[in-house]
């Protein structure tokens, strides 16, 4: 089946210096049918993290079971 995309967001950290860093945490609340849903597939998430820059984007992308 089609996975369903439970949440999404932006996030501007502004200048970095070089090999500069920053670190963002989300809460995600997710609706009864949401759980469920990622129950029903073993608990498993997928998380993709997509980075812009001037010129350049990085594509990041993990799996993890939860429940």
């Amino acid at each position: 089946g089609e996975d369903a995309r439970v949440w999404e967001g932006r996030r501007d950290v502004g200048t970095l210096e070089p090999e500069g860093s920053t670190t963002a945490t989300e809460r995600v609340s997710l609706s009864y049918f949401e759980a469920l849903s990622i129950k029903q597939k073993g608990g498993w998430i997928t998380i993709v993290t997509t980075v812009e820059s001037e010129g350049i984007t990085r594509r990041f992308e993990e799996r993890r079971q939860v429940a």
